[in-house]
C-alpha cells in the first residue's frame, strides 16, 4: 500500500464548493465526472460534467423553491452509495445548505444523536432505508425525498410520506439563480469520533485540495473511491476532490473484490482510495494492475495521514 507524499497543494481559485458545480467552473462539459456501479442490480450510471451540473441545478431549485430551504439550513442524507448521492451533496452546497450524512456507514445511535443536534429541514432517504427512519429520527421526521433504485425514479413499493425525488427534480428549472452562500457557510456536519463536527465550504475545499495533491491527481485523471459518502473522508474523496481537481470519480455500491481490478482497468483509474477491508480483498484477489495506485488512509484533522 503506497503512502501519500508530502506535496504542497496549490490553492484552488474558488473556495466556494457550490460555485464549482456552475457551468462557468466546468472544464469540459462532456467529460465524465461521476461514474457509479451497482453490481447486484447490474446498473452503471455515468454523469458528465454538464449533466451533473444540470442535476445539481434542478435539485438546488427543488430545495429552495419547492421546500423553501434557506442558506444555513441543514439536510439529512440517508443514502447508500448511489449515483444521486453526489448530486444531493453538491446541490446542498450550491443552495448554501449543509448536508448531514447519516447513511449505512453511520451507526444508528451516532446518527440519531447527530440528527437531534442538526435540526434538519429535510431528508433524502433511499427507498431501501425507509424502515431506518424511526431509528435516526426518534421523533417526527422532516420533509422526506425518496431516492429509488429505478433509474427513472419509479419506486418498488409505497413510499409513504416520502416524495419521489427524481420525478420532482426533473420538473425543476435547469438553471439555479439563487445566490447560494459564501465560503464560510457550513457545508457538512458529520458524526466524528469526538461528536458532531462542522465543515465550512472553504475548509472542505482546503482538505480536498490537500488530498488531491497528496494523491497526485491532475485535471482529467480518474479516481476510484470505495469509502462511501457518509463521512468527511468519503465526501472529500468521492466528490470534493473531483470538483476541486477536475478529476473523474468512480463510485460503487457494495463492490465485489473479484471484479474490482477489472473495474479499475475498464474505467482507466489512476488512484484508488479504499477501506482497510477493500484493500485487503484487493490484495487477496486477482490482483490490481501495476499502474493503479492503491491508497488506504485515515482522515485525521485537516489532512490525510498514514495510520
Amino acid at each position: 500500500m503506497e503512502g501519500l507524499p508530502a506535496v504542497e497543494p496549490v490553492p484552488p481559485p474558488i473556495s466556494d464548493l457550490g460555485r464549482l458545480t456552475e457551468p462557468t467552473a466546468a472544464r469540459s462539459g462532456d467529460r465524465p465526472l461521476v461514474t457509479w456501479y451497482d453490481g447486484a442490480l447490474g446498473q452503471r450510471v455515468e454523469l458528465s460534467v454538464r449533466t451533473f451540473g444540470n442535476w445539481v441545478a434542478k435539485t438546488a431549485n427543488l430545495l429552495v423553491d419547492e421546500l423553501g430551504l434557506e442558506a444555513g439550513d441543514r439536510v439529512a442524507v440517508l443514502l447508500p452509495s448511489h449515483w444521486q448521492g453526489p448530486v444531493v451533496l453538491a446541490a446542498c452546497w450550491r443552495a448554501g445548505v449543509s448536508a448531514v450524512p447519516v447513511g449505512p456507514g453511520v451507526e444508528r445511535q451516532a446518527a440519531a444523536a447527530l440528527l437531534a443536534e442538526a435540526g434538519c429541514a429535510a431528508c433524502f432517504v433511499h427507498e431501501d432505508l425507509l424502515a431506518e427512519l424511526p431509528f435516526r429520527f426518534p421523533g417526527a421526521a422532516p420533509a422526506l425525498l425518496a431516492v429509488t433504485n429505478d433509474l427513472l425514479g419509479r419506486s418498488a413499493a409505497d413510499l409513504g410520506a416520502a416524495l419521489p425525488f427524481a420525478r420532482l427534480a426533473a420538473s425543476m428549472p435547469d438553471h439555479f439563480d439563487g445566490d447560494g452562500a459564501g465560503a464560510e457557510t457550513e457545508a457538512l456536519l458529520v458524526a466524528d469520533q469526538d461528536g458532531p463536527r462542522a465543515w465550512t465550504q472553504a475548509a472542505l475545499v482546503e482538505a480536498a485540495t490537500d488530498l488531491g495533491a497528496r494523491l497526485g491527481l491532475e485535471d482529467g485523471d480518474r479516481l476510484y473511491s470505495g469509502l462511501g459518502l457518509d463521512s468527511t473522508v468519503g465526501v472529500a474523496a468521492g466528490l470534493a476532490v473531483p470538483l476541486v481537481v477536475g478529476a473523474g470519480v468512480v463510485l460503487e455500491r457494495d463492490p465485489d473484490p473479484a471484479v474490482l481490478s477489472k473495474r479499475m482497468v475498464d474505467e482507466r483509474v489512476a488512484v484508488a482510495v479504499l477501506t482497510s477491508e477493500q484493500a485487503a480483498a484487493a490484495r487477496a484477489g486477482p490482483g490490481v494492475e501495476p499502474g493503479i495506485r492503491l491508497v488506504e488512509e485515515l482522515f485525521i484533522g485537516g489532512s490525510f495521514r498514514r495510520s
